[in-house]
């Protein structure tokens, strides 16, 4: 008998009956190829349909979707706090791990369902969640092999990851299952074929230059406009990609910038996507909390840090995108150069390479950002530290 990766395609009929409303971001939906020519078609995923047992895995799943720093962080803390979903540190293991699931064999087999239990807590998220939680939440937060198996009701790689997401929320003491990484955006085939039917997925835009000027004031992130721009342009066409390919009450977009700037708007929203009603006085902290926190203003940071060629690089790979979602532009019919072109791509190669080779040293990844111009006030606020985005 050889290894189920996924649940049941349950009969559940068509579509709901109603579409959920999608908050502008703005502009309308649009369907097109990723960038690069990856999009979502759906390719290297039949290797995860394997035949064997199955069954089927109940109860709705949500992930969400977005470019590093555009704000999926923000979203996931106020769905823990407001909605009930327990989300917890970046689910970065669940594809990867559904990529090597056959090496653990039958799962039927009480050893190969014991080595995958223990690979998946073995993962970074669980490890943050042990070492960080409890101390975060005021009370015991532990994920175990026991507590996973309470939960698990298909001896398949999907039963796994969805018992090991429903433990955790139930540790969180909460009564919905969510996760969220950036790197999502990669692999939503996956995503798809895992939890057919029952996933939903809320991704979250945000102004790429912004995106952009925080990535590259972190060690990890990409340190110029141009490849962010790349980055950001295939993170959101891959996502545009794979949209039209599910249910549309199946998927809600917001804007980050809508987010901080009419929260009612967005709460409401949120509100019908997920069917989870709040009653006034939630809402109410929900709207004062992004009105009144720390993280009110920011947006347009981009405005004092870029300069004219910076603005024409990037613009020139994510022009179209920008107003695509209805940013403003500045440099319309920009072009990069192919010497530029070359050059930007040789260097974000080079420093990955660095990275990989420091890590693989043990020494850590401690990239040194290049040189970014800036504003005398964003040059203060670049010093004390970006807030949570």
């Amino acid at each position: 008998m050889r290894l189920s990766l996924y649940g049941l395609r349950s009969d559940l009929g068509g579509t709901a009956n109603s579409t959920y409303p999608s908050l502008p971001v703005s502009g309308r939906s649009h369907s097109s190829a990723a960038f690069g020519g990856s999009a979502f078609d759906g390719k290297g995923v039949s290797a995860l349909l394997k035949t064997g047992t199955t069954a089927q895995v109940p109860g709705d799943i949500l992930f969400v979707l977005g470019a590093p720093r555009s704000g999926t962080s923000l979203l996931s803390r106020l769905l823990l706090e407001y909605f009930d979903i327990g989300i917890g540190p970046e689910g970065q293991w669940i594809a990867p791990l559904a990529h090597r699931a056959p090496e653990f064999g039958d799962l039927e087999e009480e050893a190969n369902l014991r080595r995958l239990i223990d690979a998946v807590l073995s993962t970074e998220m669980f490890r943050i969640v042990e070492e960080q939680y409890s101390a975060r939440f005021g009370w015991t937060v532990s994920v175990t092999p026991a507590g996973v198996r309470e939960h698990l009701v298909s001896k398949s790689y999907a039963g796994v990851a969805d018992a090991s997401l429903r433990c955790l929320a139930e540790q969180l003491r909460r009564g919905r299952v969510g996760s969220k990484d950036p790197g999502f955006y990669k692999e939503l085939a996956t995503l798809e074929t895992l939890f057919p039917l029952r996933a939903k997925y809320l991704a979250i835009v945000r102004d790429g230059r912004d995106v952009a000027l925080s990535m590259m004031r972190q060690p990890w992130g990409q340190k110029t406009w141009y490849a962010n721009a790349r980055l950001w342009v295939d993170t959101y066409a891959r996502i545009d990609a794979f949209r039209p390919t599910i249910a549309p009450e199946r998927f809600l977009q917001i804007s980050y910038e809508t987010l901080l700037a009419r929260p009612e708007e967005v709460c409401r929203s949120l509100e019908a996507f997920l069917e989870f009603p709040l009653d006034v006085e939630k809402r109410q902290r929900f709207v004062e909390e992004l009105i009144k926190g720390p993280l009110s203003q920011n947006s347009e940071k981009w405005k004092g840090a870029m300069s004219p060629r910076d603005h024409r690089l990037y613009e020139a790979v994510a022009g179209s995108w920008l107003e695509r979602f209805g940013y403003q532009r500045l440099s319309p019919g920009a072009r990069a150069h192919a010497f530029e072109r070359v050059w930007y791509s040789g260097l974000e190669f080079a420093r990955r390479l660095g990275r990989k080779g420091l890590l693989v040293l043990g020494i850590g990844a401690t990239d040194t950002p290049t040189r970014t111009r800036f504003t005398s006030a964003e040059s203060t606020a670049r010093r004390s530290g970006p807030g949570r985005e």
